[in-house]
């Protein structure tokens, strides 16, 4: 087995669970259990005080949903203001 990413799921406003990588996990040399490394803590907890974390397969750069465009910065000289 591969790494896992570990993520960390918060509520948002709306209901939804959003996910956010917070670390990976690599299957321990002995075969028993994962080694975690975590490249920072979450403080989030939901209602009832619980941390939750879960591992999952990492995603691929195809499976990422589709990031945010800049605005355009080019100018249009021809638009009288």
């Amino acid at each position: 087995m591969e790494r896992l990413d570990l993520l960390s799921g918060t509520k948002g406003k709306n209901g939804k669970t959003y996910w956010t990588k917070v670390g990976t996990a690599w299957p321990s040399k002995t075969g028993a259990g994962y080694t975690v490394y975590l490249d920072f803590l979450p403080m989030t907890r939901t209602e009832d005080g619980k941390m939750m974390m879960i591992l999952a397969p990492p995603r691929d750069r195809g499976d990422a949903p589709p990031q945010r465009q800049a605005a355009s910065t080019d100018m249009n000289d021809d638009i009288p203001f």
